[in-house]
C-alpha cells in the first residue's frame, strides 16, 4: 500500500521559502522578469560543483518537478510547465487574483471562469484550474489568463543554469517509477525527500541549495513499479 500523502495545502508552511522566490522572478504573462534574477550571483549556478548535484532553489526545483509529475499523468510538457507555475504558486500564497480577472468577487469570477471554460484539472494530487489550448492540450491558468508556458520554460533554463535536461531526465526517472495513477498521490511527499537544502535565510533572499540527482535515481530504485519488477525478476531466476 502506499505511504499516505500528507495535503499539500497544510505540509510544513508549503515552501515557505516559494514565495520570495517568485515575488522576486516572477514570471508573468507579460513576459517581465524581475532583473535580479538573471544579475544576482547568487542565482547562479556553481560551476565547481559535481555533476550529480545542481544548486538551484526550491521554486524552480519544484516547478520542474511538477512538470515531470504532469507529463506523466499523460500532459504534455508546455501543459506541465503552466501546471509548475500555477502549483508553485498555490503553494506558496494559497490564495491570489492575477492581472486580468474581473475583480475579487467570488461569484464574478466564477462567471468570468464559466465564460472562459476554465476546468478543475487533476494534477500533482492537487485540482488545479485549466483552460483548453489548441487542439487537445490545456493550460493551467492564473487569475483568469492561461499561463505562459515559454516563460516558464525560460525562467527554468535561467535557474539550472545549462543543467535543466539533467534534472528533467532524473525527475522523469522518477515519476515514471511510479504508475500514472499513483505518481499524482506521492508527488508532493516525494518532493520532500529531494527538495534542495537551502544554505542560507534571508529576507527577500532566494532560497537555494543542493539538489541531489543521485538521491532522486535512489527514490526511483525503491519506488513500487521498480520494486514490483525486480521482485519479477527474481521470480524467473
Amino acid at each position: 500500500m502506499a505511504p499516505k500523502r500528507k495535503s499539500a495545502a497544510n505540509g510544513e508552511a508549503v515552501e515557505d521559502g516559494l514565495e520570495s522566490e517568485l515575488r522576486r522572478a516572477r514570471v508573468d504573462n507579460t513576459g517581465a522578469h524581475a532583473p535580479s534574477l538573471a544579475q544576482d550571483s547568487r542565482l547562479l549556478h556553481r560551476h565547481d560543483a559535481p555533476s550529480g548535484v545542481i544548486n538551484v532553489s526550491r521554486a524552480a526545483a519544484l516547478i520542474a518537478w511538477v512538470c515531470a509529475v504532469a507529463q506523466r499523468q499523460g500532459y504534455s510538457r508546455t501543459a506541465g510547465l503552466s501546471f509548475g507555475k500555477a502549483v508553485a504558486a498555490m503553494l506558496a500564497l494559497k490564495e491570489r487574483t492575477a492581472p486580468g480577472c474581473v475583480g475579487r468577487d467570488p461569484a464574478l469570477r466564477r462567471q468570468r471562469e464559466v465564460l472562459l471554460n476554465i476546468r478543475l484539472a487533476d494534477v500533482f494530487g492537487m485540482q488545479v484550474k485549466a483552460v483548453e489550448y489548441g487542439k487537445g492540450d490545456v493550460r493551467a491558468v492564473e487569475g483568469c489568463q492561461a499561463i505562459d508556458a515559454a516563460k516558464v520554460d525560460e525562467y527554468l533554463a535561467r535557474a539550472f543554469d545549462g543543467r535543466l535536461k539533467d534534472a528533467e531526465a532524473a525527475f522523469a526517472e522518477l515519476a515514471n517509477a511510479y504508475a500514472s495513477g499513483e505518481i499524482g498521490v506521492e508527488a508532493y511527499r516525494l518532493f520532500q525527500e529531494f527538495r534542495p537544502t537551502p544554505e542560507q535565510v534571508g529576507a527577500g533572499r532566494a532560497r537555494k541549495g543542493d539538489l541531489r540527482l543521485e538521491r532522486l535515481r535512489e527514490l526511483a530504485a525503491d519506488a513500487p513499479l521498480k520494486r514490483r519488477s525486480s521482485l519479477a525478476d527474481a521470480w524467473k531466476l
